[in-house]
């Protein structure tokens, strides 16, 4: 896997709960990259991310509704100047062994809905280029919650090899926690499997 979490792009708010979900959820691969902090630059993601089977973002998202294809993920350069990975330029990657995204971030699965398409989302380039199945969040997210959804998501996954199911046991631990903040609906309920686990 490919953990990326809390990318240090100045100006950006920090996620310090993406940083810790990330490299948590790094230990459950044996074969692992994480990227967190200044790290996390967009050419060392498009240089690692095509030779992973799982991908996972942990950062900000922005999403363009008038211009879908300038929905974008951040990233930093080594001096924490921001740089952005467009959906556009998403599309133009390929993906041979990615079978599967994670984008804990906010609002990747949103977008304009298009006739035909769905949602034409941060998420959907992926699709385009190959990977089967990306879970997104439908709205914006808080991010310790994503945190302890997606550290859950990824000891399921591990153990279940499948992607619908973690996140299906992901969402019911945090509902079943008696915790009232990550019982919610709100902190769980975004994240959505797109796309297909057929090989």
């Amino acid at each position: 896997a490919l953990l990326v979490g809390n990318p240090g792009a100045a100006g950006a708010a920090a996620l310090p709960g993406a940083e810790a979900e990330a490299a948590a959820a790094a230990e459950g691969y044996a074969r692992h990259e994480l990227l967190t902090g200044r790290a996390a630059t967009k050419l060392r993601f498009l240089q690692l991310a095509p030779a992973f089977e799982v991908v996972h973002f942990g950062g900000h998202s922005l999403v363009n509704p008038e211009f879908p294809l300038l929905s974008r993920l951040v990233f930093a350069d080594e001096a924490g100047v921001e740089q952005s990975l467009f959906a556009h330029e998403i599309a133009r990657v390929r993906f041979p062994r990615t079978r599967l995204v994670v984008l804990a971030a906010c609002s990747t699965a949103s977008g304009v809905v298009s006739r035909g398409e769905g949602a034409v989302s941060v998420a959907r380039p992926f699709l385009g280029a190959g990977v089967p199945l990306v879970i997104a969040s439908q709205w914006d997210v808080d991010d310790r919650a994503t945190g302890q959804l997606s550290l859950a998501f990824h000891r399921e996954l591990a153990r279940s090899r499948d992607p619908v199911r973690a996140l299906r046991a992901a969402q019911l631990s945090m509902l079943r926690s008696g915790d009232p903040t990550q019982a919610s609906p709100d902190n769980w309920g975004a994240f959505v499997a797109v796309g297909t686990t057929a090989s």
